[in-house]
């Protein structure tokens, strides 16, 4: 009994004491809520909601002369970016109102990815594309262009909030007054 009372005091001390995070997505009605500016958005970390996986495709026709005779090798390379969920980006540039192109690459600024509030999903900023195809969307990254599957246009962007209650106490303390002869 003595064990367990000290481990569930040691539980509710490591609680309290703990900082807890609360990852909430954004969205145009919080940028509103809060009248955040694009300044203000380039002070605040995003994160992915979910893997992102841009994927490239180029031919890799080539050919092959061994003994006078010509092989033909039909190969296929595939690019891939995978931004993994979680992963921490900052705003760059609003191109234009409800959009946020947000890099999450260190070295690179011209590697970032176009954000919008969907209405679908309660004006969640969700991972833009430029096009579709079926099942798949075009988006650039850089100076390439990549596809990505549907699915994953779920993805949208993460903040991490964290909100302290402020009790502001005015005080007074009146060391009390005399008469005077």
């Amino acid at each position: 009994m003595k064990n367990l009372i000290i481990i569930s005091s040691i539980f509710l001390i490591s609680l309290t004491s703990c900082n807890v995070t609360n990852y909430k997505f954004i969205t145009q009605d919080l940028i509103d809520q809060y009248q955040w500016s694009e300044s203000d958005l380039k002070k605040i970390q995003f994160y992915t909601s979910e893997d992102i996986i841009l994927k490239r495709q180029r031919s890799g026709n080539m050919s092959q002369i061994t003994d006078g005779e010509i092989t033909v090798i039909d190969g296929q390379k595939l690019e891939e970016v995978v931004i993994k969920k979680g992963t921490a980006g900052v705003l760059l540039f609003q191109p234009k109102a409800n959009r946020l192109a947000i890099s999450f690459d260190a070295k690179d600024d011209s590697k970032f990815l176009m954000f919008g509030p969907n209405p679908k999903a309660n004006d969640r900023y969700m991972l833009l594309a430029s096009e579709w195809d079926r099942q798949r969307g075009k988006v650039t990254y850089g100076d390439k262009k990549y596809w990505i599957n549907a699915n994953q246009l779920l993805a949208s962007l993460l903040i991490d909030i964290k909100k302290i209650n402020k009790v502001d106490i005015t005080s007074d303390n009146p060391t009390g007054r005399t008469i005077n002869d």
